[in-house]
């Protein structure tokens, strides 16, 4: 982990905003009185990371006391870059509301982008694994922190060796081997599956000349069913052929009783005229009567 920029606010010593730049420079040496803030800086770079420092180490209710005198709220910043990637932590502390909060960027194309996971013990642990270090390997190897020079010394060898095994990233070859222990886990309940599924498989084999008979069962009953399919088929055509016939003839009878209704009704007016004829005809009959009449009073006149 390379540190660039450090930036805080309100910070035990640190009330006004401080920044500082890394990257300007190779070595420093910090010198000044007690109490003039040297250790803080190293503080806040362990409160950045891991949200622990000097004397609250997993004492969450003692973070107040980190907070300047005077203040309430408290933020710091921390830029750094590990395996090639520049990350960016933003860390906060309000003292009345005894609240945290933290922000996780990592940079892409020159803008920094939220990683932050949904929550901040989730968000901690991601940090731990980008850097690859816990709070106490860091504070082991990664300088001496003020009262505490024999911290590695004074551990027990297992915890030594668990120290040195996150300093040296000797993880990786546990997680590796974690990872195969999974797989052959893996593999062995999918060979117990594919035995099962075998022998299941030489079981079926097994029934196959009983299973045989069964299909030339069902498929001759297949046989009589599409044969009785094949008949109600044909009934069906022949009696929408009736249907048709009848459809027909309902038609044809329907034409017929239209040409006796029409020739009803010309018999109709053929006698309606003949009897008109026949008054005509009378008439004339009963003017010829009189023809002897008519001619003695024409010459009378």
């Amino acid at each position: 982990m390379l540190p660039e920029i450090l930036t805080l606010k309100s910070f035990l010593s640190y009330r006004e905003k401080q920044v500082l730049d890394f990257t300007k420079f190779h070595v420093a040496l910090i010198s000044g009185e007690n109490g003039n803030g040297k250790s803080s800086i190293l503080d806040a770079v362990t409160f950045a990371l891991f949200s622990m420092a000097r004397g609250v180490e997993g004492n969450k209710k003692g973070l107040g006391d980190l907070v300047s005198n005077g203040d309430s709220f408290l933020s710091i910043s921390l830029q750094f870059v590990q395996d090639g990637s520049r990350f960016r932590i933003m860390r906060t502390y309000d003292k009345i509301k005894r609240s945290s909060n933290i922000l996780l960027q990592l940079e892409k194309d020159g803008d920094f982008v939220n990683i932050s996971e949904s929550t901040i013990r989730e968000t901690d642990k991601k940090i731990e694994d980008i850097i690859h270090m816990n709070y106490e390997t860091f504070i082991t190897s990664s300088f001496v922190m003020q009262g505490r020079s024999d911290y590695f010394t004074a551990k027990n060898p297992t915890e030594r060796i668990e120290i040195l095994r996150e300093m040296l990233n000797l993880n990786i070859y546990e997680k590796a081997r974690e990872k195969v222990k999974e797989k052959l886990r893996e593999a062995e309940f999918e060979i117990k599956e594919l035995s099962k599924r075998v022998l299941d498989g030489k079981e079926e084999i097994k029934k196959m000349p009983e299973i045989e008979v069964l299909l030339k069962e069902k498929e001759e009953k297949i046989k009589e069913i599409r044969l009785k399919i094949d008949k109600f088929n044909k009934e069906i055509e022949s009696i929408r052929k009736n249907l048709r016939d009848r459809d027909k003839l309902q038609n044809d009878r329907k034409h017929i009783e239209e040409e006796i209704r029409k020739c009803e009704d010309d018999f109709k007016q053929k006698l309606k005229f003949e009897a008109g004829f026949r008054e005509t005809l009378e008439r004339i009959n009963e003017i010829l009567s009189r023809e002897k009449e008519i001619r003695e009073s024409y010459v009378e006149l």
